[in-house]
C-alpha cells in the first residue's frame, strides 16, 4: 500500500488501488440497478403508484437504501416514491468519479506508480457522497468485523478490500480538512 500524502484536492494512490476503487465503484454500480427508464412511465393512468416497496434484503444495498420511517408501512411508501431517483443519482455519481479515476489510472503503465486525482473545486460533496457509497457497500457486518462485504479477491500483494476502505476513508478526511479550510463567505 502507498504511503498517503493527502493534501486538499488531490488524492494520492497506486494504480492498482485506481484499479480496485474502479473495481469496487463497478460492482456498487451494478448493485444499485438504476432504471434505465422512470417506472413512472409504464403506470396506468390515474395509478397513484401507492404501492408499498419493499427494503432491499441485500446488507450492503440496505445501507445504500435505508428505511425513511420506522413505520414499515411508510418507509415502503416513501421508497416507492423516491428510490428509482435516489439509485439513479447514486449511479450517476459513482460512473462519474469512475470515469475520472480511470483516466488517472489510464496514464501509468506500472502497478506501482503513485496517482494524483485532482477533484475540482465545487465537487467536493459529489466525489464524498460517491465514496461513502463505496465505503458502505464494502464495509464489514456489525456481526463480524474481522470480515469485509465485496466479491473483490485478496491477491497476496495486492491491496485488499480493508485496504480500499481505509483509502477511500483517508480521501474523505482529506476532502473534508480542504472543505474545512475554504472561506465561508467565499
Amino acid at each position: 500500500m502507498s504511503a498517503l500524502e493527502l493534501d486538499g484536492h488531490r488524492l494520492h494512490a497506486t494504480t492498482d488501488e485506481l484499479q480496485l476503487i474502479c473495481q469496487a465503484i463497478s460492482e456498487v454500480v451494478y448493485l444499485l440497478d438504476a432504471p434505465v427508464i422512470p417506472p413512472q412511465l409504464f403506470a396506468p393512468p390515474g395509478d397513484e403508484g401507492t404501492e408499498s416497496r419493499q427494503a432491499p434484503v441485500n446488507l450492503s444495498l440496505s445501507r445504500l437504501l435505508p428505511d425513511m420511517s420506522l413505520d414499515p408501512k411508510l418507509a415502503g411508501e416513501l421508497r416507492e416514491l423516491t428510490e428509482d431517483g435516489l439509485r439513479t443519482a447514486k449511479s450517476e455519481r459513482l460512473v462519474k468519479v469512475r470515469t475520472i479515476l480511470e483516466q488517472v489510472g489510464d496514464y501509468f503503465e506500472d502497478a506501482d506508480s503513485a496517482c494524483l486525482v485532482n477533484v475540482p473545486p465545487g465537487e467536493e460533496w459529489q466525489w464524498l457522497g460517491a465514496i461513502n457509497d463505496v465505503r458502505l457497500a464494502i464495509a464489514a457486518p456489525r456481526s463480524d468485523p474481522a470480515r469485509l462485504v465485496g466479491n473483490m479477491e485478496n491477491l497476496a500483494g495486492e491491496p485488499t478490500v480493508r485496504q480500499v476502505y481505509d483509502l477511500l476513508g483517508a480521501w474523505q478526511d482529506s476532502l473534508l480538512g480542504a472543505l474545512e479550510d475554504v472561506p465561508s463567505g467565499k
